[in-house]
């Protein structure tokens, strides 16, 4: 038995017989796991907190089968203000929804893992009023880590359609869009980091083509259900 020390965030987390727990954590050493918490559910264990989801831990685990046992766990940040937003949760629950149903198990990467801490850190500190524009700025960055960017095809001058079949914006065919949501698209997809995120006056038309985008890209499961869930609770 090999045990092996990692860093991962928590992105769901399913009770278990008995008082054990599983939770799929995003790891920097080898992407999306399973792993097993033994007896977390018991009213006298110290580490029930540890399986909450997006709970940045330090974890010694070793492999058993088709999962792990976290046999050590040290809670790094909790993101509790974020957590304690509510149009701040409506972001959580999508990058939960899009690590679980998109990205594959075990297939390392450290990239996403430290673009997706590097999100929550700012997420954190981030103005409630450019919410919507950071959960754009997140759609596009993770569809860019699973190979499906959104492309401008042609000369922007020309372009007045957004197609998913054409991978995005194009001159030939698809949904009308505007000039100025084409503008701020263009800004909005080549920002590098999230300090440099303003205020987009066309963000919900930009955020509807992105997430249809994502849904038939990535082949979401169910997608359409859990928007309209996220819709009657905004």
């Amino acid at each position: 038995m090999s045990y092996i020390r990692v860093s991962g965030i928590t992105i769901n987390s399913i009770d278990s017989k008995d008082f054990d727990k599983y939770v799929v954590l995003l790891t920097d050493k080898f992407g999306k796991i399973t792993a097993k918490f033994k007896s977390v559910r018991k009213t006298t264990s110290k580490r029930i907190g540890l399986t909450e989801e997006f709970a940045l831990e330090d974890l010694l685990l070793y492999k058993k089968g088709n999962y792990y046992i976290v046999t050590e766990a040290v809670l790094k940040k909790d993101y509790a203000n974020s957590k304690a937003n509510f149009s701040k949760v409506i972001i959580l629950l999508y990058m939960k929804k899009l690590i679980l149903d998109a990205f594959p198990y075990e297939q390392e990467d450290v990239n996403l893992y430290n673009f997706v801490i590097d999100f929550l850190e700012d997420l954190e500190e981030s103005n409630e009023a450019l919410n919507y524009e950071y959960l754009a700025f997140f759609i596009l960055k993770f569809l860019k880590f699973m190979g499906f960017s959104i492309d401008l095809k042609g000369n922007i001058d020309d372009i007045k359609f957004f197609s998913i079949d054409n991978d995005g914006f194009n001159t030939i065919s698809g949904i009308p869009v505007r000039r100025e949501v084409i503008d701020e698209f263009l800004t909005l997809s080549t920002l590098k980091d999230t300090e440099e995120i303003k205020k987009c006056y066309h963000i919900k038309e930009i955020l509807d083509l992105v997430l249809e985008y994502a849904r038939v890209k990535l082949e979401l499961n169910e997608f359409d259900s859990f928007k309209n869930n996220i819709s009657k609770i905004v």
